[in-house]
């Protein structure tokens, strides 16, 4: 396994701050809890962190060019998950 991936799947579940530096571990962290909180969790029971929450934790710039909506976002992912299972 490469070297950096070791870091990303060690660390990824990992309490965030958000001061940390945005690496790929920290990146891969808040992409589960985005998912987790939109209804894509991976199993029952996991801690929800609100999606405003994760939304806050983004670089602004980032922040400004992601979706506002949990549920505009839950529904495209859907749209998408269905369109690829269709195949």
């Amino acid at each position: 396994m490469p070297y950096d991936f070791g870091a990303i799947i060690s660390d990824h579940h990992l309490p965030r701050q958000k001061s940390d530096p945005w690496d790929m571990p920290g990146l891969i962290n808040v992409s589960c809890r985005m998912a987790d909180s939109v209804g894509f969790a991976v199993f029952q029971g996991c801690e929800l962190t609100p999606y405003d929450d994760l939304l806050d934790e983004l670089p602004d710039r980032e922040r400004k060019a992601f979706c506002s909506d949990a549920d505009v976002l839950a529904f495209e992912v859907s749209s998408k998950i269905n369109g690829i299972e269709s195949v």
